[in-house]
């Protein structure tokens, strides 16, 4: 919602105003492949330092984060790149020749998205809702 009340999708609400912002870079035309994990300092956990993604061309590229990544693919998006990067059910991981990374059987289930189909047809006469 924006600040004068009106329903809007996230572009408009968040990412218009935070691109602005020097520490955020937006990609465009780009397909996230994975993220890339590596050791905390102390070894003691996993944390991600960047992102694999194809660009508009076709061309692998891979971008170092500097501080967080944000993943925003929609219900269905997130869950996959989350998979394919090895978080998530680590014996449905597996199965897929996937390292587990991090195990949380919560990736991919439960989905929720918001569908919407549009049928037009002309009338023969006219009607009112």
């Amino acid at each position: 919602v924006t600040a004068d009340g009106k329903r809007c999708h996230a572009g408009l609400a968040y990412l218009n105003e935070a691109s602005k912002r020097p520490n955020c870079s937006v990609i465009t035309r780009a397909m996230v492949s994975r993220l890339v994990w590596e050791h905390s300092p102390d070894g003691a956990e996993k944390r991600c330092v960047g992102v694999e993604y194809i660009d508009h061309v076709g061309e692998p590229r891979y971008v170092k984060a500097s501080r967080e990544i944000i993943l925003a693919m929609g219900a269905v998006g997130t869950p996959q790149v989350l998979n394919l990067s090895g978080v998530g059910d680590p014996d449905y991981l597996r199965s897929l020749s996937i390292d587990p990374v991090i195990s949380n059987q919560n990736v991919g289930q439960n989905l929720q998205d918001h569908l919407e189909f549009y049928v037009q047809y002309l009338c023969s006469k006219p009607v009112s809702l």
